[in-house]
């Protein structure tokens, strides 16, 4: 099992050509990552770079407002994204492997 994770990370801006901050990818199991928004602007996040990459295009992204979190749970190797609405993003996850519901329906 893999070790559980905590963290604290800037992320960038959301702009043309600026690089969307990536929070973390699953390894080969899932996992489950809670989201909390720490800075003073509303965070945009998706699964793919290139959805939180470009201004014009909003709809394939979730967003937190300052203040808040969520939970997301990764498939194996899925990858976790954020870019912040204005200057100052910060974001704090805790991510963990995901329980398989099969070992908690036999325990």
């Amino acid at each position: 099992m893999r070790n559980s994770i905590t963290q604290t990370v800037t992320v960038n801006q959301i702009a043309e050509g600026s690089n969307p901050s990536r929070l973390i990818q699953a390894s080969d199991v899932p996992m489950r990552v809670v989201v909390r928004n720490t800075g003073g602007t509303t965070l945009l996040i998706a699964h793919e770079s290139n959805q939180v990459a470009n201004t014009n295009s909003l709809g394939d992204v979730f967003q937190i407002p300052n203040g808040q979190e969520d939970v997301f749970v990764l498939a194996p190797k899925q990858s976790l994204f954020a870019a912040s609405v204005g200057g100052g993003g910060q974001a704090s996850i805790a991510a963990s492997e995901a329980m398989p519901v099969k070992y908690f329906m036999e325990s």
